[in-house]
């Protein structure tokens, strides 16, 4: 169905609602071709000023099918040689089967180098798109039975999304609140929109022993959230809540936005069966 106006979608209340209203049993998906990629890469001179060349790709008429923005610390990790930095790295990808696919890489390639973006080469972007999956085999190998890089340390990605205007306070407040904790945080833009972006953090973070690592992370965590909130963020874009996010919910949808969310899951669930604690936090539960 292309659209309906019937009143509120309640089939939309179950997409998103990890579980906790009830199960979804069937979805219809629509498809597409995958197009033939043109690849173009740049260096922008900082984080932010790649974040307002990201701003303009998505304002401007540009049609990208894939963008990413990856700050000097996630970029040194992914591109760059031992001991070299080179600054932020941005990527992208434009329908190369598209009438105006070619021209459209080149006006944009204008519009970067105005913005102070030098040229990188199209490997770089080609490489990425080739070794995307990469850091989940990396999380594996940390996180997995074989715990490459031994005990007590942990890797996580911390996501927080706003509008255009306050990323680069989100990232600012993100970002050192993390760093109160882990020895290392990245940051990669990952989705991208008119009015704004999701920002994910991946960090890495090292302890004398598991015990006391889960107890950095917990912190890093709390403490992350605590700042996404402060900085007008949202906690949540595409990795969901879950258990440990739920307690941070009541701050970002304020308690009458939980109490409508309670009433529903009563409506729903009234047995409270249905993947308890998570989202919505459990009525013991401290906020």
């Amino acid at each position: 169905m292309p659209r309906s106006a019937t009143g509120p979608d309640i089939r939309r209340l179950f997409v998103g609602s990890e579980g906790s209203f009830g199960v979804i049993t069937e979805v219809t998906l629509a498809t597409a071709r995958a197009p033939a990629l043109a690849w173009a890469a740049f260096r922008p001179h900082s984080f932010e000023s790649g974040l307002a060349l990201l701003r303009e790709l998505v304002q401007r008429p540009f049609r990208p099918l894939v963008a990413r923005l990856f700050d000097e610390t996630r970029a040194r990790e992914m591109f760059d040689a031992p001991g070299a930095s080179r600054g932020a790295a941005l990527v992208v990808g434009f329908d190369a089967g598209a009438p105006a696919g070619e021209a459209e890489r080149f006006e944009f390639g204008e519009l970067a180098r105005e913005l102070g973006a030098r040229p990188a080469v199209r490997d770089l972007a080609e490489r990425w798109w080739d070794q995307r999956f990469e850091p989940v085999t990396q999380y594996d190998s940390v996180m997995g039975p074989e715990r490459s890089l031994g005990s007590g340390v942990i890797a996580d990605t911390v996501e927080a999304t706003g509008l255009w205007r306050r990323l680069p306070g989100l990232y600012d407040a993100v970002r050192g609140a993390l760093l109160e904790h882990a020895e290392s945080v990245g940051c990669v833009v990952g989705h991208v929109h008119t009015s704004g972006a999701s920002l994910m953090f991946p960090f890495l973070l090292r302890a004398s022993s598991d015990e006391e690592a889960e107890l950095g992370y917990a912190r890093a965590w709390d403490d992350a959230l605590t700042a996404c909130i402060a900085a007008e963020g949202t906690i949540g874009y595409s990795h969901g809540i879950g258990l440990h996010l739920a307690s941070h919910l009541v701050a970002e949808n304020g308690e009458p936005g939980i109490a409508v969310l309670r009433r529903v899951k009563d409506a729903l669930d009234p047995k409270g069966v249905m993947n308890p604690g998570k989202l919505l936090p459990l009525r013991t539960q401290s906020p």
